[in-house]
C-alpha cells in the first residue's frame, strides 16, 4: 500500500482564499446539523423528564397563580380543566409536571393534593392519601410566596386531610365544605345544593318540604331551597304557599351579590336563579289554569338556559324544554311540543325524559308509526331505570 497516497487522500485540505467559497456551504451545513443535533438532544432530554404532555383542544380556561414560568401556568390550567372534566388521574400528572418545572410552586402542590381527594363521583382511595398529604404539606410550606387568594384555597384544603386515613372521613369533608363557604368558594355551594335539584328532578316532594333551610348568608343555596319548595308546593296543590316561595326567590334573584357567585367561573348564580324563577312562575301559572302565561314563562326560561356557558354536567339541573313540552301538550299544542322535544334531543341524544315527551306529542298528532319508533327508543334508553315515566317532567 502506498502510505503517502493514503495519507494524502485522508488529509484535510488546507483552505485557501480561492477554496473558501467552494467549501463554505459544506461547512455551514455541517455546523447547522451539529447545532440541530445538540438542540434535539436537549429537547429529548427535557421530554424524557416530563411526566405529562401538553394537550390540544382543552379550551382557554385560565386561573392565574403565582409563577413567572408560562409553562407552569399552562400545566396548572390544564390540570384544573382536566379536574373539571373528572379526569383526575390525568390532572394529577399535569400538576406533577408543573411541580417538576417549579418545585416551590404552592398552588401546583395544592392542585395535586386537591385532585387526589374525594369527588362527586367517587370516594377517596386510601392509597392516594400519602401523596395528597405530602403535597398539602408542600403547599403549606411555600404558601407565603403565593397570593392571598391562593393561600385561602390552601388553608381550606388543609381541613380536608389528616396524615392517617380515618375510618370515617365525613367530619373532614364537612370541615372542608365549611371552610369553602367563605366568599370565592361558590362552586362548592353549587355542588352542596345539588341534592335539592335532584329531589325536584325525581319528584321527592315531601322530602323537599322537610329539608331545613341553608344558612341565611348562603344566598344562592337559599334561593335553590325556595325554588325546590315552590315546585313541591305546586305539585301538592298548595298554590298560595308556592306563590310566597316564588316571591322570596324573586327577591334573591334581584340581589346584585348573586352575579359574583359562580360555578367554575363559567355561569353565575344570578343566571341560574333567574331560570329557576321562570320555571316556578310557569309551573304555577299552568297549575292555576293559565296555560298561556305558563308557556310564556317557560319559553323565557328556555332562552335563559340557552345563554349559559357549556359545562359538564350541565349547570342547570334539568332542561327547561322538558317543562315547556309538557305544558304545550296540556295546551293541546302537540306539534310545538314535538319541535321542543326534538330540539332537546339534539342536545341530549336519546335521553328518556325527552323521548317520552316526544312519543306523547307524536301520539297526540296521530303519527302512529313515528310514535311507535320513539317508544322503542324510550324502552331501550329507560330499561335500567327504577322510575316510571309518563311525561317529560314529574
Amino acid at each position: 500500500m502506498n502510505t503517502r497516497v493514503a495519507q494524502s487522500e485522508c488529509a484535510v485540505p488546507e483552505l485557501s482564499p480561492t477554496s473558501i467559497p467552494i467549501r463554505t456551504p459544506l461547512v455551514a451545513t455541517l455546523l447547522f446539523l451539529l447545532l440541530l443535533g445538540s438542540r434535539l438532544a436537549l429537547l429529548a432530554a427535557d421530554d424524557s423528564q416530563r411526566v405529562a404532555p401538553l394537550l390540544e383542544g382543552m379550551g382557554d380556561h385560565h386561573h392565574p397563580i403565582t409563577t413567572d414560568n408560562p409553562m407552569v401556568q399552562r400545566f396548572f390550567d390544564q390540570g384544573l380543566v382536566l379536574a373539571y372534566g373528572f379526569n383526575h388521574a390525568e390532572a394529577a400528572r399535569s400538576f406533577r409536571e408543573a411541580i417538576r418545572l417549579e418545585p416551590d410552586c404552592a398552588s401546583c402542590y395544592w392542585g395535586l393534593s386537591y385532585v387526589l381527594g374525594p369527588n362527586i363521583n367517587s370516594m377517596m382511595d386510601a392509597s392516594d392519601l400519602p401523596e395528597a398529604w405530602n403535597a398539602l404539606q408542600k403547599a403549606l410550606e411555600y404558601k407565603d410566596k403565593a397570593s392571598p387568594k391562593e393561600q385561602a384555597f390552601i388553608a381550606a384544603l388543609s381541613k380536608r386531610y389528616v396524615a392517617e386515613a380515618p375510618d370515617d372521613r365525613s367530619h373532614l369533608d364537612k370541615a372542608y365544605a365549611d371552610k369553602m363557604r367563605q366568599p370565592g368558594y361558590s362552586t362548592v355551594q353549587h355542588y352542596w345544593i345539588t341534592p335539592l335539584y335532584a329531589m325536584v328532578r325525581f319528584g321527592r316532594w315531601e322530602d323537599i318540604l322537610e329539608e331545613p333551610p341553608p344558612d341565611a348568608d348562603l344566598i344562592y343555596p337559599v334561593g335553590v331551597w325556595h325554588y325546590a319548595r315552590a315546585i313541591a308546593l305546586i305539585r301538592t296543590q298548595r298554590f298560595e304557599e308556592a306563590a310566597r316561595e316564588l316571591a322570596l326567590l324573586e327577591a334573591i334573584v334581584a340581589d346584585p351579590e348573586l352575579a359574583s357567585i359562580t360555578v367554575w367561573d363559567l355561569n353565575n348564580a344570578a343566571s341560574l336563579l333567574a331560570i329557576a324563577g321562570e320555571v316556578v312562575a310557569g309551573e304555577l301559572a299552568t297549575a292555576q289554569g293559565d296555560l298561556e302565561a305558563g308557556i310564556q314563562h317557560l319559553e323565557t326560561g328556555v332562552l335563559l338556559e340557552s345563554k349559559l356557558t357549556y359545562d359538564e354536567p350541565p349547570t342547570w339541573h334539568s332542561p327547561v324544554r322538558l317543562n315547556l313540552g309538557a305544558v304545550l301538550l296540556q295546551a293541546n299544542r302537540p306539534a310545538e311540543a314535538e319541535r321542543v322535544y326534538r330540539e332537546d334531543l339534539e342536545i341530549y341524544p336519546d335521553n328518556g325524559w325527552a323521548l317520552i315527551g316526544l312519543q306523547r306529542s307524536l301520539e297526540a298528532q296521530g303519527k302512529t308509526p313515528a310514535a311507535e319508533d320513539v317508544a322503542r327508543r324510550f324502552t331501550k334508553a329507560w330499561q335500567n331505570a327504577d322510575l316510571s315515566l309518563t311525561a317529560s317532567r314529574l
